[in-house]
């Protein structure tokens, strides 16, 4: 995940149990957030990508859908995030 307000991109690898890839994620709230997705074969070589850009706001977030286009090939995957809560630590 990239920002303009970001020095460095977030990345996040998630596992992948009976074909579903799930496991928590922490995006800070902001404009602008460019959230790339990527999918990548059982060798380690990347098959399909997508991304989208939102806003992340604090509290409550709609659900987002990124459609992952085959690097080649013709089959498309989803990836679906639920919807999710920003919670803003002030200490932090």
């Amino acid at each position: 995940m990239t920002a303009p307000d970001l020095s460095a991109p977030l990345i996040f690898n998630l596992a992948v149990v009976d074909g579903t890839a799930s496991g928590p994620i922490t995006i800070p709230a902001g404009s602008d957030r460019t959230i790339v997705v990527r999918a990548f074969d059982d060798q380690g070589v990347e098959t399909h990508r997508g991304e989208a850009t939102v806003d992340v706001v604090e509290g409550v977030n709609p659900t987002l859908g990124i459609t992952l286009v085959p690097l080649t090939g013709e089959v498309p995957v989803e990836a679906v995030f639920g919807e999710f809560s920003v919670v803003v630590d002030p200490a932090a």
